[in-house]
């Protein structure tokens, strides 16, 4: 496992990232998630992955707090943090914490 990740809306140490027990990620398995290689230190089809998160967030009714172009950002950010030389990052977005135990509620967004 790399050092850091981006959640709680910065780059943390990964012992740092924490998901609510309320959240519906965890009550119902609600969110998304993708996952991309790299190699040398280049994310592969990066622009690919990330029309699709996009559209999977949106098709499931997540808001998405960041643009493609600042998602792009995190993840060389994330890349050149972590060495990460050949590896993979995989990008989750949970359904939030819900008051209800149903409806969704703020995203949390958490990119390893």
């Amino acid at each position: 496992m790399k050092p850091y990740c981006f959640a709680l809306d910065r780059i943390a140490p990964v012992e740092e990232a924490r998901i609510h027990a309320s959240d519906i990620a965890v009550i119902r398995g609600y969110g998304i998630f993708d996952f991309l290689r790299t190699q040398e230190y280049c994310p592969l089809f990066l622009s690919d992955y990330l029309d699709r998160f996009i559209a999977s967030a949106q098709h499931t009714r997540l808001p998405l707090a960041y643009t493609k172009d600042e998602l792009r950002d995190i993840i060389y950010t994330l890349i050149a943090k972590n060495d990460l030389r050949e590896g993979g990052i995989r990008l989750v977005l949970t359904g939030g914490r819900s008051e209800n135990h149903f409806a969704p509620g703020q995203s949390s967004a958490l990119y390893f």
